[in-house]
């Protein structure tokens, strides 16, 4: 664990709290995504599918795995390949009621990103 702070280029062993947890199940090889139903399964039906436009093959091998396992699937696509501050925050307001169990990212980082805001 790290203790300690950054102050003006030096790093500090002064003491200040600091914790980071963060955990990340990563999933690869053959028929990874035979996998994805069984983990969507455990937080719920109704999932959020964040994507990009050029993604639309990958998308089409993953949505069938889930629609077979009868999740309800909601794609969001992003209009640009770096989404603005402002437009996370508008796309976040109007998908709070959606009440998504879980929200895929899709694609490259912000994708990935956007999905992790959204949550």
């Amino acid at each position: 664990m790290f203790q300690g702070k950054y102050k003006e280029g030096i790093m500090s062993t002064q003491s200040d709290n600091f914790e980071f947890h963060l955990p990340v199940s990563l999933y690869f090889g053959v028929d990874s995504l035979q996998k994805l139903p069984q983990i969507c399964r455990q937080y719920g039906a109704n999932i959020l599918l964040v994507t990009s436009i050029d993604l639309k093959q990958v998308e089409k091998e993953i949505i069938p795995i889930l629609e077979q396992s009868n999740f309800l699937i909601d794609k969001f696509y992003l209009d640009s390949p770096e989404p603005t501050c402002l437009f996370i925050d508008l796309s976040a307001k109007e998908l709070a009621t959606k009440n998504y169990d879980c929200i895929i990212g899709l694609g490259g980082g912000s994708a990935i990103d956007m999905a992790k805001s959204l949550s």
